[in-house]
């Protein structure tokens, strides 16, 4: 890769090290957004099971089941059946919803929960020939009181599982949060260190005046044009930074390894009003035009670049050429071709503008370079007499 005196070898590896730090960057914050994304599905699913309200039910039906069997036991008609099998069916009803298998996910139960839960479902059985809707049996006040002593048994148990549960589903809403709040932290400070290494990014490419539009323009790579295997890359940057010397260009020949030259043709008719060196390194001529004047293809080729991304040239169009030749069109007014065009010899690539001038204004004028594998070429030994 030729660097003549574009960015030194340290700073190319700052270059190397910060786009790898970048990358890196992009991957945690994908990382952290993945996990985000997890834990958002999460609280989603949690959100919408019925676990928790199933425990709350369990302990508020059995109160209501206890209490109406009291009641029952102390009337003294005797219980009345329809209410009392009404109630027991909502609570057998609520046994199931907390059964181990249901809520090992969210809430494992421990072994005495589950023989809690166990001791539920075996009551039911117990009292389902009395209290099931379809049993037939009358009630009497024996068997009543009988079931009312059990469920006091059971009562403790019930309430020690439904404070756990509760207190097990404050864990988990904790944790989430914690969770969350640790990623957001982790996003931010993620986010602030991806901006810090693209500004040292940008300041070092800034100060050695590397631009990635230049590095199109001086190898020809437009937005369809590749890069050979094997291809020397021109890196220019730092002569922005330092004052153009006032001396006259000398000519610059095309090496003698190179192939031949287009046949190139003059890109307007004006004459040349003088040579004129760009902050980043380019050497061309200022030739008369007209403003609006058809500004035509040197040679034939293809179009590399087209915009005014590039400091100094106003709007710009690049050619390239064959046996890595390009040529360059500045300060136009308007562009009439697109990056990727194929163009002939003599076709109009933009309309000449204006460019500023020595004492203020401007005056009309075109820009044209030449250049042969990222090297400044006198383009008036290559361009007809006239």
């Amino acid at each position: 890769m030729t660097r003549g005196r574009g960015l030194p070898r340290a700073g190319t590896a700052w270059l190397v090290g910060i786009g790898l730090a970048l990358l890196a960057a992009f991957a945690a914050i994908a990382w952290v957004q993945q996990r985000q994304v997890t834990q958002l599905n999460n609280a989603v699913r949690y959100e919408g099971d019925n676990i928790l309200w199933g425990f709350f039910q369990l302990e508020s039906e059995f109160l209501r089941l206890r209490d109406q069997l009291r009641d029952s036991v102390r009337q003294s008609d005797g219980p009345q059946a329809e209410p009392l099998r009404l109630q027991f069916e909502i609570f057998a009803s609520r046994v199931p919803l907390v059964a181990p298998t249901r809520t090992q996910a969210l809430f494992p139960l421990t072994e005495a929960e589950k023989k809690v839960v166990a001791d539920l479902q075996a009551f039911v059985t117990e009292a389902d020939p009395w209290l099931a809707e379809s049993s037939t049996v009358a009630l009497e006040t024996e068997p009543m009181a009988a079931l009312v002593r059990r469920m006091d048994a059971l009562a403790p148990g019930v309430h020690d599982l439904i404070l756990r549960i509760n207190q097990a589903n404050g864990d988990v809403i904790a944790n989430r949060n914690k969770a969350s709040g640790e990623l957001t932290r982790q996003g931010i400070a993620l986010t602030v260190f991806q901006s810090l290494l693209t500004l040292a990014f940008v300041a070092i490419a800034w100060r050695h005046d590397l631009d990635w539009h230049d590095l199109a323009r001086w190898n020809g790579i437009g937005a369809d044009a590749a890069i050979r295997v094997g291809q020397r890359l021109v890196l220019r940057g730092s002569a922005a930074k330092s004052p153009p010397p006032r001396r006259t260009v000398p000519a610059l020949v095309p090496p003698a390894v190179a192939g031949p030259a287009p046949v190139f043709a003059w890109p307007v008719p004006g004459r040349v009003l003088g040579e004129q060196r760009q902050p980043s390194g380019g050497f061309g001529l200022r030739l008369a035009a007209q403003p609006g004047e058809p500004v035509r293809a040197a040679a034939d080729g293809r179009v590399a670049y087209v915009g005014a991304g590039l400091r100094s040239y106003g709007q710009l169009v690049i050619v390239k050429h064959a046996d890595g030749w390009l040529t360059a069109y500045g300060y136009n007014r308007a562009t009439l071709v697109r990056e990727g065009d194929t163009v002939a010899r003599g076709q109009a690539l933009a309309e000449a503008g204006t460019a500023a001038v020595e004492g203020g204004g401007t005056a009309p004028q075109l820009y044209f370079e030449v250049r042969r594998l990222g090297q400044a070429v006198d383009p008036r030994p290559l361009l007809p007499k006239r």
